[in-house]
């Protein structure tokens, strides 16, 4: 057996999983109308459509960057598998837990099994039933029979301890006692060791996972048009660990000052613009340990903007195109999460060039 084959020898057997993403993307044509006294207001509309093609990060490169994050991930998983079956022949329980942490977050089922096998006989960290079992069901959420055992006793001997102290309140007996044969594993017994780890794999969470959040950030200046800042409202819905669909509602621009656009064509006058977008993603999710996510949106967006000028009225028009988001996501518990990042909208039709999105996000997880 060669050593790249010894290094990802499975003790358990999973079957491979290959990621492949198919996204869309789409333009839409888009169409600005003004007419009578809005005349004016029309032509500065199409000088900010034309001047707007000359700014923004192209969406091509972000999709390459994304897609060599995501090799250099896997890559990535294979050292750690081959360090941490190393840690763990040499009995050094805290390098292995690490290094386990790491490929247990990225939906690993071996690695997850191991976790909470470290958890519950307190090896490399301190003893936690609780987290132990958290992992042991994620662990068996995705086939493995020795954890969904483990887990099978660990309900039994809750149970159990439920039944004996209902028994005692009403005797008023003496404090609860566990019957020695309703006790979790022993090293003697069918203690759970913690097993070699399998190649990486992307687990299934054991039931849907939706989330919803609001958004507040800023928007850097345009031609003409001042930088502002910016609102949202976000859900989505996880399929799995690795992929979702996200929607957003984002007002871009918010009132931003537009008195150089609009004079440009129309002399002394002032004015503001807005910008709101709709917008519906794929996300890429890839865990970087210790609740830390690297996340990856890839998507359209249809968007409407208006120009308000004092005294003159105003334009509008919409526009659609690509929508591309790279941002890193904290979550401080299992029900609420942090994330910061940037979107790129790319405009076409009516409007080209790209506008560029900095902010922070709020996540409830549920």
């Amino acid at each position: 057996m060669s050593e790249t084959q010894e290094e990802n020898r499975l003790q358990f057997a999973h079957h491979r999983v290959q990621d492949q993403s198919h996204f869309q993307g789409a333009d839409r044509d888009c169409a600005a109308s003004a007419n009578g006294v809005f005349e004016a207001l029309g032509f500065a509309a199409n000088t900010f459509r034309i001047q707007l093609g000359k700014i923004g990060i192209l969406p091509a490169t972000l999709c390459l960057a994304l897609l060599l994050v995501s090799g250099l991930a896997h890559a990535n998983d294979r050292l750690l598998i081959k360090e941490a079956n190393a840690a763990l022949s040499h009995k050094d329980y805290s390098t292995a837990f690490s290094k386990f942490s790491i490929l247990a977050q990225h939906g690993n089922a071996a690695a997850q099994f191991n976790l909470g096998a470290f958890y519950l006989n307190g090896q490399g960290v301190r003893k936690d039933e609780k987290k132990a079992y958290e992992w042991f069901e994620k662990s068996a959420a995705q086939g493995n029979a020795r954890a969904a055992k483990i887990l099978k006793k660990m309900d039994e001997k809750k149970q159990a301890a439920a039944k004996e102290q209902a028994v005692a309140k009403e005797k008023t007996a003496a404090p609860l006692s566990v019957p020695a044969s309703k006790s979790y594993p022993t090293a003697a017994a069918s203690r759970a060791k913690p097993e070699r780890s399998s190649k990486p794999s992307r687990s299934r969470f054991s039931s849907p996972e939706y989330y919803v959040g609001v958004s507040l950030g800023g928007t850097g200046k345009l031609s003409g048009i001042k930088n502002s800042s910016s609102l949202g409202l976000l859900g989505g819905y996880k399929f799995n660990s690795s992929f979702g669909v996200e929607l957003a509602y984002n007002s871009l621009y918010r009132n931003a000052n537009a008195d150089s656009l609009i004079s440009a064509t129309y002399p002394g006058t002032t004015g503001t613009f807005d910008l709101t977008s709709f917008s519906v993603a794929g996300q890429y999710t890839y865990g970087l340990g210790n609740n830390i996510f690297l996340l990856g949106n890839l998507g359209l967006h249809s968007s409407s903007f208006k120009i308000k000028s004092a005294g003159n009225g105003s334009a509008t028009g919409s526009s659609s195109g690509l929508v591309v988001g790279v941002k890193v996501q904290y979550d401080l518990s299992r029900n609420i999460g942090i994330r910061g990042g940037f979107d790129t909208y790319t405009e076409s039709g009516g409007i080209t060039g790209n506008i560029t999105e900095v902010g922070v996000a709020v996540i409830a997880m549920f």
